[in-house]
């Protein structure tokens, strides 16, 4: 075999190999929802069984036999989970070996067995969490039929909540465990076979691939193709430049997609994946290009924020980035510009209507919503309790409408999908310390707009910020306080940027 064939059956074998990961953890919760969608049919069944007056006497029973159908599924799944992450340990291994043998370079024969210490420490903390879900369902159902029995909400709605808490709330954290944790003893395998593999072949080393996923992280995308010695970590944010950062301050450094030791707003449903590189391979091909994968004219499509990292930033853009790192959006503002109102907007009779009515509501023990037209004429107002509140009654296409947030923080994802599926002309909310506004860009919004661009993105932001504000307050560098003040504000900062809505926050 010439040295290009080795180089050519090689890569065939990476890409075979890299694929495992996603089959594996397709399968694997594919079993886990097969799991949750049995239990959750089982509960059905009791529920419907009862009778309709939810007589307390039936309570404790109805609670145990639900407590049982949920502990079984908490143990099976558990196991399910722990066998397709025993699989994924299996395949990150072959990430290594299987593209060495392909080329006639048999490793695995004289590498050491990888300890499985690491692997069973990921096991147990997977199935840990597995059940956490279970007893999670458990306490959030056991509040539905409390809730029940004191009359405050009849049995179908009861049953309707209760089948979100299964479908819906389980099914979406039991998802993201799987995904995180079966890929996270996939890229654990990976490296350490790496490094072992290193001792039989030095000039091995390793690149990011980016997830291709539409609503990634930015950090991820912008490290797509950074080449690294294996036992060097990848250094997020720097792209093929990596080596022109090693000295820089600031940028977060990992060791491969899923570290734990990395923070977990950096691993939480990642699907990047780290791959064996050669300098003797050919600038030919997606596991050879050694800067970024090109994005896709649909990616940037469906994520505007991909398309400053489609144009790539400079050398010295990145230098500034590390000094001042991407995180620096969190830091404290306290104003921001406001964008200038549509001309009906701005009369002197809906701004004076709405500085008496959101002096008036802010000072409620329960959340207000009071909903104005154009021509600041009341439309309709309702009063909630302390933690929420509905929208006012009736058409509110081209209303202004505003609320109090007895908390302090910015608009919630419910808020704005409410402005955009109603077409408001604008939405407000009004905390002890700021006044937030909502407006549509040029093109107005709807909730066309909302389900295809900003809920993704919302997702998106939110975890992210999320996480970062965990780290920082997990090293004593922000508070609760801090969370509050800042996270959503500056979510909403940066979807109204990157798709031109209009949005400010100012003092009051």
């Amino acid at each position: 075999m010439t040295p290009e064939e080795q180089d050519q059956a090689f890569k065939k074998a990476v890409k075979l190999a890299a694929g495992e990961r996603a089959a594996i953890q397709k399968d694997t919760f594919a079993e886990v929802k097969r799991l949750l969608d049995l239990a959750g049919s089982e509960i059905d069944e009791k529920l419907k069984a009862q009778p309709s007056d939810y007589a307390a006497w039936y309570l404790p029973q109805v609670r145990k036999q639900i407590e049982q159908a949920l502990r079984k599924l908490g143990g099976d799944a558990g196991l399910a989970a722990a066998a397709g992450q025993a699989k994924a340990w299996d395949a990150g291994l072959a990430l290594t070996d299987k593209p060495f043998a392909a080329a006639q370079v048999d490793i695995a024969a004289v590498l050491p067995r990888l300890d499985t210490g690491q692997l069973l420490a990921m096991q147990s903390f997977l199935t840990g969490k597995i059940k956490d879900v279970s007893l999670d369902a458990l306490n959030r159902i056991n509040t539905q039929l409390a809730l029940t029995m004191i009359g405050s909400q009849g049995v179908s709605d009861a049953i309707t909540n209760i089948q979100e808490v299964m479908g819906g709330i389980a099914r979406r954290r039991a998802q993201a465990i799987v995904r995180t944790e079966v890929g996270r003893a996939f890229s654990t395998a990976s490296q350490l076979r790496s490094e072992q593999a290193t001792k039989r072949i030095p000039a091995l080393k390793k690149q990011w691939r980016r997830s291709g996923k539409i609503h990634s992280r930015r950090k991820h995308d912008l490290t797509d193709g950074q080449i690294r010695p294996v036992d060097k970590p990848f250094i997020l944010g720097t792209g093929a430049v990596a080596a022109d950062m090693e000295d820089a301050v600031g940028p977060q450094r990992i060791m491969y997609p899923h570290d734990p030791a990395a923070p977990p707003a950096e691993t939480i449903n990642c699907g990047c994946i780290s791959l064996p590189y050669m300098d003797s391979w050919a600038d030919d091909g997606l596991l050879a290009i050694p800067g970024k994968k090109p994005f896709s004219a649909e990616e940037i499509a469906l994520n505007p924020l991909k398309q400053e990292i489609a144009e790539g930033p400079t050398l010295d853009e990145i230098r500034a980035r590390m000094l001042k790192p991407e995180d620096s959006s969190l830091s404290i503002r306290h104003a921001s510009e406001e964008p200038k109102p549509p001309a009906a907007l701005d009369a002197p009779k809906v701004r004076r209507v709405l500085r008496e009515v959101e002096r008036r509501i802010a000072a409620e023990k329960v959340e207000v919503a009071v909903a104005i037209d154009r021509s600041g004429n009341l439309l309709g107002e309702v009063s909630g309790d302390a933690e929420q509140v509905r929208l006012p009654s009736g058409d509110l296409k081209d209303a202004v409408v505003t609320h109090t947030h007895l908390q302090i923080g910015s608009f919630s994802g419910t808020d704005i999908r409410a402005a955009m599926a109603h077409e408001m002309a604008e939405i407000r909310a009004v905390d002890p310390w700021y006044t937030y506004i909502m407006r549509p860009g040029p093109k107005g919004w709807d909730e066309a707009l909302w389900t295809a661009t900003v809920a993704p993105l919302y997702e998106q932001l939110e975890a992210e910020t999320v996480g970062k504000f965990l780290d920082l307050m997990m090293a004593d560098k922000a508070t609760q306080d801090d969370f509050l003040e800042h996270a959503q504000h500056t979510i909403w900062k940066r979807i109204s940027r990157a798709i031109g809505l209009r949005y400010t926050r100012r003092k009051r």
